[in-house]
């Protein structure tokens, strides 16, 4: 039966998780995501972070033709966890570096981190590492593909940026700045805060269901 009531702990660390959201408090949402996970059955845990990287699937399917594994493994990958509860021993790490689309390789990665946290040999703490890394790079990659869909010029800098084996010295210097326009951006700042929120909505739904 259904738990409609939450304890107070968990009342105030998804408070905790919806005001750190609001005000981009990236440290305290990792360490309150982890709080909250912590405590919840495995594929509960999952289940409610696999939502948003299947709902940010478009990313990956809109930039990469019928056919190309770039766009149909993460589905599938994601499409196993769902249907199994755990994912391959196996995984294709290095597909990431073959995504050139902006949040492409950070939607990739996050994907993998995923597998990880539901790979059969890994023990809980590792599980939970993994599970807050796959929902904060799936954050990451949504924001990126916003911002650098929007500045392909920036993200051109940004990709192409080296350091030079002569001088020792990045190639382009100010293109370290660039990720602070990136935070600054409004509309950037607002989906940061949405997904969060979402995550926040999910997890109290899978508390409500246990």
């Amino acid at each position: 039966m259904a738990n409609s009531t939450l304890d107070i702990e968990t009342e105030a660390d998804l408070s905790a998780l919806r005001e750190a959201a609001a005000t981009r408090e990236w440290s305290a949402l990792q360490v309150v995501l982890a709080r909250l996970l912590n405590p919840l059955p495995f594929f509960a845990a999952l289940s409610a972070v696999i939502e948003g990287l299947i709902a940010a699937l478009p990313l990956i399917e809109s930039s990469y033709e019928e056919g190309d594994p770039r766009r149909s493994v993460p589905r599938q990958l994601l499409s196993g966890m769902m249907s199994y509860g755990f994912a391959p021993d196996q995984l294709p790490d290095g597909l990431v570096a073959e995504y050139e689309h902006p949040g492409a390789a950070q939607y990739v990665h996050a994907v993998l981190e995923l597998c990880r946290a539901a790979q059969r040999d890994k023990g809980h703490d590792v599980r939970l590492a993994f599970l807050v890394s796959a929902a904060a790079n799936g954050i990451i990659a949504q924001m990126g593909e916003l911002f650098y869909g929007k500045n392909p010029d920036l993200f051109a800098r940004v990709r192409d940026n080296h350091v030079d084996p002569d001088s020792g010295e990045y190639t382009d210097p100010d293109a370290a700045k660039i990720p602070i326009l990136l935070w600054m951006d409004e509309e950037v700042a607002a989906l940061d805060s949405a997904l969060w929120s979402a995550l926040a909505d999910r997890i109290e739904a899978a508390y409500k269901a246990l």
